[in-house]
């Protein structure tokens, strides 16, 4: 088993490829990770044999699939894994569909496909896509037609939600809506990362961070068995006479959200439902104590996910070929102050 490039109390970074993962059988709790893109530059420091420098997006899908191998050795199997991979286009201007490429391969592999959450980027890459029009031509000062291609520009990314099963552990209370409602499949209050970072295809902080608080107990895991302590809630429900009605008839079967909670309309009352935490509670019965739940990101560059891990009190592992992306996470982990586990 390969030895840490760097650790500290909270983070271990592994300098290897991710399709050997220096990890024991089922010891991570989430894994949140971004691939390679296919075929759009090199990664520093990796070489001509890292993925997504392949000949064919098959390929790269073949070799995506033998790292998510790996994952679904060392994942729990209460444990959750978001991907988050961006498409490319090929030969003749093809968009590749590498995102449903990867998605399909993976489910035809084992995985349970959770959820397709749409990323939505409000600060996209700009694009040279003006299509056909005449341009003035310096010096001679004549119009000039430009045959250019169009398209809408490319202003998301999907972040796949992967299980080995359906006793997965999640917290749907811990990324709730500011309106009380569940977490929606679009998600557009992921801030733009700030700084500059020279690795061209980091994420920002937020998207690991969501994954995180969905997937891993704030209040941490049993440390004997590793399962997640447990929200303790507590319903408020108040019922009032309905005060809705559609030209579509009954709303008996509607359910709204509103600003205090979920609202669900039956024949005569409308039900405002809010929910209280009260605290955690472990889902074991081992009585062991309990230790903060472990994150883990294959394609770890310069470690977004396990500051994101270590700011919210998770334990982190991030791998990656590249010693100069490690090197650049060291400097990041060593400048966020530790939390007390």
């Amino acid at each position: 088993m390969a030895a840490p490039y760097w650790q500290s109390p909270v983070v271990t970074l592994y300098h290897c490829d991710a399709r050997d993962l220096p990890l024991e059988d089922k010891s991570v709790h989430c894994v949140v990770t971004s691939p390679p893109y296919f075929g759009l530059r090199k990664y520093s420091g990796v070489g001509d044999g890292g993925i997504g420098n392949e000949e064919s997006v098959q390929e790269y899908i073949a070799h995506l699939v033998e790292v998510f191998q790996e994952v679904y050795r060392v994942l729990r199997d209460d444990g959750v894994l978001w991907a988050d991979i961006g498409d490319s286009y090929g030969d003749g201007g093809n968009l590749l569909g590498v995102p449903w490429r990867l998605a399909l391969a993976l489910q035809e592999d084992g995985w349970i496909l959770r959820s397709d959450v749409i990323w939505n980027k409000p600060s996209c890459m700009p694009e040279s896509l003006a299509g056909w029009r005449y341009e003035r031509c310096e010096p001679a000062g004549e119009h000039v037609l430009r045959k250019g291609s169009w398209r809408s520009t490319n202003s998301h990314e999907y972040i796949f939600m992967f299980v080995k099963g359906m006793g997965y552990y999640g917290d749907g209370e811990a990324v709730k809506l500011e309106s009380g409602a569940n977490r929606r499949s679009v998600w557009s209050d992921i801030s733009a990362e700030h700084g500059t970072i020279p690795h061209y295809a980091t994420f920002p902080e937020d998207l690991p961070k969501l994954c995180i608080l969905s997937s891993t107990s704030e209040a941490g895991c049993c440390a004997g068995c590793g399962a997640a302590w447990a929200r303790v809630v507590e319903h408020d429900r108040v019922a009032t006479r309905p005060n809705n009605t559609s030209k579509y008839g009954d709303l008996s079967t509607d359910i709204r959200a509103s600003g205090t909670g979920n609202v669900r309309f039956g024949l005569s009352t409308r039900v405002i439902d809010t929910v209280t935490t009260l605290g955690f509670r472990p889902s074991c019965g081992c009585n062991t104590g309990v230790v903060p739940a472990i994150v883990l990101d294959p394609f770890g560059g310069v470690a977004t996910t396990a500051v994101a891990a270590q700011r919210l009190g998770r334990r982190a592992i991030c791998v990656d070929l590249s010693k100069e992306y490690l090197d650049l996470a060291v400097k990041r982990l060593e400048a966020v102050t530790l939390p007390l586990l």
